[in-house]
């Protein structure tokens, strides 16, 4: 099983404290929850100061922050893949506005509607250092469209993508030669990006 990198667990781990917070918990009721889900005692500790050290670096206040959400899901809905860009753009630079965002495309990704989901997926890969996740999660999800979607989004992260390339690699037997495909080309993009310049001489 693939797991996230340690600094995409400690991500998840901090947002979810802080929609502890959010929703009134306070940081003693956030530890004792945390480490009662099985976070180690000295992790769940240091969370609050984690969240407290975010707090002065952000841009948007909650106002702001929902704004650019609605425009993220306004665009996801109405399959434009130049305003989902745009939108993300606005909220790229709030590590909390960046989340929320992370949210509603992990979960839109799994969509009904194959269009939908695809840019959902194309923002994911503008996600480096955490899009990546959701998207080797759907690699082995049932539904062969979403499955397409998530490795053609792999393809477009290029090297950022590199701690997918083993499931990738099992994508290339997947039933679906649509998959199949996306997967191919995925692991050539990533690989070329991975390679050295003075490899190409």
């Amino acid at each position: 099983m693939v797991m996230p990198t340690l600094e995409q667990r400690v991500r998840i781990l901090v947002h979810y404290a802080w929609d502890l917070r959010d929703e009134g918990s306070d940081d003693a009721m956030i530890i004792k929850q945390i480490i009662d889900e099985g976070v180690p005692p000295d992790i769940a500790n240091a969370v609050p100061g984690l969240i407290d050290d975010e707090i002065p670096k952000l841009i948007h206040d909650d106002a702001a922050r929902q704004s650019v959400i609605r425009q993220v899901t306004t665009a996801i809905e109405s399959e434009n893949f130049d305003g989902l860009r745009e939108a993300m753009l606005d909220g790229i630079d709030d590590e909390r506005t960046l989340h929320k965002m992370y949210c509603v495309l992990e979960e839109l990704l799994l969509s009904d509607s194959h269009e939908k989901g695809t840019v959902a997926a194309y923002g994911l890969s503008f996600l480096h250092g955490r899009g990546d996740w959701p998207l080797i999660q759907a690699l082995s999800h049932e539904d062969e469209n979403v499955r397409f979607r998530a490795a053609f989004a792999l393809g477009k992260m290029g090297k950022a993508a590199q701690n997918s390339m083993d499931s990738l690699k099992e994508a290339l037997n997947d039933p679906d030669e649509y998959v199949r495909s996306a997967a191919t080309h995925a692991l050539a993009v990533i690989q070329k990006e991975m390679k050295p310049w003075w490899k190409f001489w």
